[in-house]
């Protein structure tokens, strides 16, 4: 079981050839590939599903957040010949089959093809990547820039060579941020990476005011 790439964990994106490794891995011994696409599915990385940009297909996905616009609901697509396995009625839990949450996800799914909102969170992407580059080359506090599509995130760091996180640096500019309207959620283990999760539907003028309180932001810490 793997997220195609890391929520919680920094928005790392897996090295070259890992994914289609543990495909065949699990093919020679039998196993299940799982994808975990519960943050990084749903469009956000320019594919509905993360794993579609390795162009592999796993037996299982896991799919919540996004899916329903807000509403609470989760999914799990699977392979027929797993989910025929199991007895009838033996899958249950408080919120399964909501009928307003699922007619929300069939909006969201109606309204992504619609609108074109894959090509939009490529195009989010790119003017994220084109800002985070020139901030890169502005502060010597930001390190690695990550990510795919509009699924990306920036590495806040006290010193270039050694790496070491700059935690305390990030927590000043989060706060700086929501002082100025902006909510800019962290990630990753040492909570040094700020990372982006906007809507498919932000307008560009949108974008970038928040962008613009952010590079104040990282210009004042």
């Amino acid at each position: 079981m793997i997220e195609p790439i890391q929520g919680e964990g920094g928005f790392n994106v897996p090295q070259e050839g890992f994914l289609e490794y543990l495909r065949k891995l699990t093919n020679k011994y039998g196993m299940l590939l799982i994808t975990d696409e519960i943050q990084c599915g749903i469009g956000r990385t320019g594919k509905f599903f993360a794993i579609e940009n390795w162009d592999i297909e796993p037996d299982l996905i896991c799919l919540a957040k996004s899916l329903a616009a807000g509403l609470p609901l989760s999914a799990v697509i699977a392979k027929k010949e797993i989910t025929d396995t199991l007895p009838g009625g033996c899958i249950g839990g408080t919120y399964v089959g909501n009928p307003v949450a699922c007619r929300a996800a069939l909006e969201v799914i109606n309204i992504i093809e619609e609108e074109n909102l894959l090509d939009r969170a490529l195009k989010i992407g790119e003017r994220l990547k084109e800002r985070f580059l020139q901030m890169k080359g502005k502060y010597p506090l930001i390190g690695e820039i990550r990510g795919i599509g509009a699924m990306r995130a920036i590495e806040l760091v006290k010193d270039q060579k050694t790496k070491e996180p700059a935690t305390q640096e990030t927590a000043r500019i989060v706060e700086e941020c929501i002082k100025n309207g902006v909510f800019v959620p962290t990630a990753g283990i040492n909570k040094n990476i700020l990372r982006m999760l906007v809507s498919l539907e932000i307008t560009d003028e949108q974008l970038d005011e928040a962008l613009d309180v952010l590079e104040k932001a990282i210009a004042k810490v």
